[in-house]
């Protein structure tokens, strides 16, 4: 790219000039709609070579672009500033990279503002929260914040006597304040709605969710009918739509529905959220001897930082940009399907290996600058970015072994998140139930093993099964919700992705209100989502702990479902040997869920058939009793003696991730 570039780049700015453009049309008495046209195209061509260094990462080209256009275009910078376009806060993060990459941190810093004021002004006039994820979903927010994060670590190292406060800043350190800057662009949405509904009436809350819930139906719609593959699948779900939302279907149009506003009062609920930095309060969140990991990424790279509830321990910075990271990742993800097809077949070995390099690449970057902070932990916390929310953190990689085999491991969308999570856990009363429920579905697609799996869980929590028809009633009422079934996850429009076969989607869980401690979606796909750039994520973690609750477990992959009811039978067990044990610390969900992931991955054939045999007999006592699941589970006994088969043939190798690492823990 950088070699094209001189195609690409105007003839105005590629030689030095002295003359100011203005004084040069003047003296040819050029007249003066004719010069303001003028120097209309010359600025929006210098808008253009600016944007083309960056995206070329052409520096010294830049430096030298810029200084050219201060010459012949002196009021440039001042009129992006003082007469901004909806894109000028972009172009002023460009100029900011650019004088970071040449040291002038000052200049840097001065531009990333502009644009961060710029970019915080279009923000607050958008009324509601889905509206903010989407203008916050490009590119260029993460190279503007990850330049603000930058250019703050890097004041921090400089010999200057100014703090923060002399640039009106919150921190007293810039290494406070780079942390401040690289909370402020993730999970923003999602925080202004936990403020939200913190701030205002329940009746406020509840009309807004079920205008959000409106549109989010609507916009899918209008977007199916983009395409016209599948006409008469659009017209029966738009009826369904119709009827969703009481709309006579003969006068039903999604469009001019989708159009309309929203309500005043329902505008004002998300016009009071807003940033509010406080280190302190960031800092007081993260639980005492626990190591955060807070990654940042860019295209010119990625930043990662180590803090406890001290501060911050440690920074760590590389060329390691976000196309790499999506390549790793999108690799990973690839394979671990290839393997969970033919997990002892000849290339699983091969596969496996694969997997363990890709790990170390990331886990030297994330884990290895901080091992000495992370060994003396007592669980480490991530707070990813980017692709990282669709890959298993659990399996990075700590003195040669997977990390949940040495730490608990869990994820939050941001410390801002977790610190209102850890509110509300203290303030607000959890619900006391649990609902439980299997969906074995049926034909070439059924899902024999959650059955044992829902009665495992059942006994572990002394309740019995949900039944289908009863479950949504049941949500606000239970401390505990878990769904075993198939999970599905629409790409095209991640509202619409599903568990229950097709009948409880994204969109359903973020108008339901919980008062849940943990939620856990025993599915095939069900923690993955829709990625933006300010790391607001379309899927049901972050809807569930929108809804109220605490923590979300979730699939990244089409899991294994046998090895699933094993996983989920040792982690219930773990979780209420803590909620029975009267002289422990309380109920902690990263650390039973480490307890059996480690168990798991150290089960061997005796082991293994151990629990086999164990969840076999709790099945057979259910048989005519209310214990058991619904569902048709004609062929388990059948899908039983073949898992213990393969217990018995040592076919079951749980050392591989595909077994062990398919869920991730999300939440407090």
């Amino acid at each position: 790219m950088r070699q094209e570039l001189p195609r690409f780049l105007s003839d105005w700015f590629s030689t030095d000039s002295r003359a100011d453009s203005r004084l040069l049309f003047n003296l040819r008495n050029m007249p003066s709609d004719v010069r303001e046209h003028a120097m209309e195209v010359r600025a929006n061509t210098a808008h253009e070579d600016i944007a083309m260094c960056f995206t070329a990462q052409a520096w010294d080209k830049g430096s030298v672009i810029l200084r050219r256009i201060s010459k012949t275009l002196p009021e440039f910078t001042t009129k992006i500033r003082t007469e901004p376009k909806p894109d000028s806060w972009q172009l002023l993060t460009f100029i900011g990279a650019i004088y970071e990459r040449e040291g002038n941190f000052e200049k840097a810093l001065d531009s990333f503002l502009g644009a961060l004021h710029q970019l915080e002004n279009l923000r607050y006039l958008i009324p509601n929260p889905d509206s903010r994820r989407r203008a916050y979903s490009s590119l260029h927010t993460a190279e503007l914040f990850c330049g603000l994060t930058r250019t703050s670590l890097a004041m921090s190292l400089q010999n200057t006597k100014q703090s923060p406060r002399e640039w009106r800043l919150p921190a007293t350190t810039w290494r406070d304040q780079a942390l401040i800057f690289m909370e402020q662009g993730r999970a923003r949405s999602l925080l202004e709605i936990l403020q939200a509904q913190k701030s205002s009436s329940t009746e406020s809350i509840q009309e807004w969710m079920d205008q959000s819930y409106r549109a989010r139906v609507l916009s899918t719609l209008v977007q199916s009918r983009c395409d016209p593959q599948d006409e008469a699948d659009v017209t029966k779900r738009a009826a369904k739509v119709a009827k969703e939302l009481g709309i006579p279907d003969n006068s039903f149009d999604p469009v001019e529905e989708a159009l309309k506003g929203w309500h005043d009062t329902t505008a004002q609920v998300f016009k009071s959220t807003m940033f509010l930095p406080d280190t302190r309060g960031l800092l007081g969140s993260i639980p005492s001897g626990s190591a955060v990991i807070e990654v940042a990424i860019c295209m010119s790279g990625i930043m990662v930082m180590c803090i406890s509830s001290e501060g911050i321990q440690s920074v760590h910075q590389s060329s390691l940009g976000v196309y790499q990271l999506r390549r790793l990742v999108v690799a990973y993800l690839g394979k671990m399907q290839t393997l969970l097809k033919d997990p002892v077949g000849d290339k699983a070995a091969q596969l496996a290996a694969s997997l363990s390099d890709i790990s170390a690449i990331l886990s030297a970057q994330l884990i290895k600058p901080f091992t000495a902070t992370i060994r003396k932990s007592n669980a480490v916390i991530f707070v990813p970015t980017s692709y990282l929310n669709v890959f298993p953190l659990s399996a990075l990689i700590l003195d040669g072994e997977p990390l949940i085999l040495k730490k608990p491991v869990y994820q939050i969308p941001s410390l801002n998140v977790l610190r209102h999570l850890s509110h509300t856990a203290s303030n607000i009363p959890r619900a006391t139930g649990a609902s439980v429920l299997a969906d074995c579905g049926t034909g070439r697609k059924q899902l024999h093993y959650v059955g044992p799996e829902v009665v495992s869980i059942c006994n572990s929590l002394r309740v019995l099964p949900t039944e289908k028809r009863r479950f949504l009633s049941s949500l606000n009422s239970s401390e505990i919700i878990h769904i075993s079934s198939h999970g599905s996850e629409n790409y095209s429009s991640p509202w619409e992705s599903t568990v229950l076969g097709d009948e409880f989607r994204v969109v359903d869980m973020a108008k339901i209100g919980t008062r849940a401690s943990l939620v856990a979606f025993s599915c095939c796909l069900s923690g993955k989502g829709q990625i933006s750039s300010g790391d607001d994520l379309v899927g049901f973690s972050h809807a569930v702990l929108q809804s109220g609750s605490l923590a979300f477990i979730g699939g990244l992959w089409k899991v294994d479902d046998a090895t699933t009811m094993l996983l989920m039978h040792l982690f219930y067990k773990q979780l209420a040997a803590q909620r029975n044990d009267t002289k422990g610390g309380g109920t902690c969900l990263a650390v039973a869920w480490h307890r059996a992931v480690r168990e798991l991955y150290r089960l061997d054939s005796r082991s293994a058939g151990t629990i086999h045999d164990e969840l076999e007999e709790m099945w057979k006592a259910t048989r005519g009793k209310t214990t058991r699941p619904e569902g048709d589970f004609t062929n388990l006994k059948y899908m039983m003696d073949l898992l213990r088969s393969k217990i018995d043939s040592g076919k079951l190798d749980f050392t591989l991730p595909c077994y062990w690492a398919p869920f991730s823990l999300v939440g407090y």
